[in-house]
């Protein structure tokens, strides 16, 4: 059985899924052997491993006997990232182990690498990228916020200006509303007091409108005594009659 750990890209930087450019091959005891090493792959641009090797550790997790599909899932990890795998070369009669960091990535990744420059440089410029991209991206929240708080407390200063105003004039309001109601009763007053006073008025009328009747009545009888004749109707009487209709009415 042979497979091999794919330079596979998804995205872009750390996100992309890579392999180290390996074949491996799995016997029937279950050892798993370099079976090819790709071309431009990350083994060969490191090239301590040797076709024949024996992997034992993924990142010091023991893989003998482990299936393919384990191990691929292993080595598999995002592009400019870094894995370690031990390995075990037979030399003549003698065995000995060691172990090589790998970094993930397609050959079209790995070529964009300086060969002057080191796997960890490459990885700390991404984290630095990574880390400025988050800097900026708190920044512009933090100034979102900054606005948004600016926004509120304009809003809030609006509405305490407008509630001031609103309370002024419910204010202005009571008062004028309180004014009209002592103006109401004052004039209430001033019409009780002008009925009253008409009515006296017009009691002294018909008390003055009966003596000048009873006065004209007793002249009736005294002038027809002296002439003997009927007395006649006073106008005055009539007068009198149709000013109390007027005033009862």
């Amino acid at each position: 059985m042979m497979f091999l750990i794919a330079q596979t890209c998804f995205n872009i930087s750390l996100t992309v899924q890579a392999g180290v450019g390996i074949f491996f091959q799995q016997e029937n005891d279950g050892s798993v052997y370099v079976k090819t090493i790709v071309s431009g792959g990350s083994a060969e641009r490191e090239g301590s491993v040797r076709v024949g090797d024996m992997i034992l550790a993924v990142d010091d997790r023991d893989v003998i006997g482990e299936p393919l599909s384990t191990l691929r899932g292993l080595i598999l990890g995002p592009q400019g990232s870094r894995v370690r795998l031990t390995f075990e070369r037979r030399e003549g009669a003698e065995n000995y182990r060691y172990e090589s960091t790998l970094i993930r990535g397609t050959a079209e990744y790995l070529n964009g690498i300086s060969p002057t420059r080191s796997m960890d440089d490459d990885i700390d410029d991404e984290l630095k990228k990574r880390h400025e991209e988050e800097k900026n991206r708190l920044e512009q929240l933090f100034l979102k916020e900054q606005a948004g708080r600016r926004e509120d407390q304009v809003l809030r200063l609006s509405a305490e200006s407008n509630l001031s105003k609103v309370q002024a004039e419910l204010s202005r309001l009571r008062e004028y509303e309180l004014a009209r109601k002592e103006l109401e009763e004052e004039c209430k007053t001033k019409i009780e007091d002008e009925n009253t006073r008409m009515k006296e008025i017009f009691q002294v009328s018909d008390q003055m409108r009966m003596t000048l009747r009873d006065i004209e009545l007793k002249m009736s009888r005294a002038y027809g005594d002296y002439f003997n004749i009927a007395p006649y109707e006073s106008a005055v009487e009539n007068e009198a009659e149709d000013a109390e209709d007027l005033f009862l009415a």
